[in-house]
Parts: C-alpha cells; structure tokens; sequence
C-alpha cells in the first residue's frame, strides 16, 4: 500500500515534468530523471511517513477515521509548505545553488527550482491522500495508551 501509495504519487508527476515541461529527449534521460526521481520519491515517502504515523496516532488518541485522516494529511504537508515559504527569502535550496554555481543564469535556476517545489508538492500531496484513503485501522488498543484499569 505505501510502495503503490509513493508510485501513484511519484510516476505521474515525473512523467510530466519530464515529457511536458521539461521537453526532454528521450524523456527517461538519466542525468534529469534520476535527480528527479530521488527528490519526488524521497519527499513522497516522507509525506507518507508522517501521515501514516500522525493517523495512528490521532486514532489512538480517540478520534475518528476521517478526522484522523484529515490531521494527518495536514502533518503530512506542513514540511513542504515550509520549504515553499523560505524558498528565496531564507534559504537557496541545493539544486538551484548548483545550478548558479555551474554556470546558469539565476532567472533559469529560478524557474526550474519552481518547477521542482511543484512537483515535490504535488507528488507528496498525491501520495499522502492515496496513503490516507486505502489505510484501514486495524487492531486499535481499546483505550489511548497510558490508562490503566489497575490504578482506580
């Protein structure tokens, strides 16, 4: 489910990036779809990863399923949100960086650095929301953790 949940996420989005925007080819070009493809599938696990663990932990808690859901999706991007808002003002991420260092105009290394956040949003927003909606609680404790029956 999470392999399908990153694939569904990731595939499509490179294969755009690569095929429509980018122009490239041929379009599977090792020197542009392996950079790409490490940072769309590395955010996209991440996104997972955080949802997964922040709907466990919100059904622990006691909420319901779709209350769950809708925390964790919003856990899931709140890391991306925040790259999107220091992108340019606080930090230059590492691509952009190498490619003003290689040579490149920083209006070009500027676009493409766009191009990337969107697909890195795009991609973990997708996976994260496919995660969430095949993810079926199982084998739920009772109780939230930490109550005992014993102390009363």
């Amino acid at each position: 489910m999470t392999v399908a949940a990153i694939g569904i996420g990731g595939v499509p989005s490179l294969f755009l990036a690569t095929e429509l925007v980018l122009d490239l080819t041929p379009w599977y070009a090792p020197r542009y779809l392996i950079p790409l493809a490490g940072m769309v599938f590395a955010n996209a696990m991440n996104s997972v990863s955080i949802a997964a663990e922040r709907h466990m932990t919100e059904l622990e808690r006691g909420q319901g399923n779709e209350s769950a859901r809708r925390a964790a999706f919003q856990a899931a991007l709140i890391p991306l949100i925040n790259s999107l808002f220091a992108v340019g003002l606080v930090s230059l991420p590492g691509m952009m960086t190498g490619q003003v260092l290689a040579g490149i105009s920083p209006l070009i290394a500027a676009r493409y650095q766009i191009l990337v956040m969107c697909i890195l949003f795009g991609s973990s927003g997708i996976a994260a929301a496919c995660y969430l909606y095949w993810c079926k609680p199982q084998n739920l404790p009772s109780k939230p953790r930490g109550l005992n029956d014993s102390t009363k």
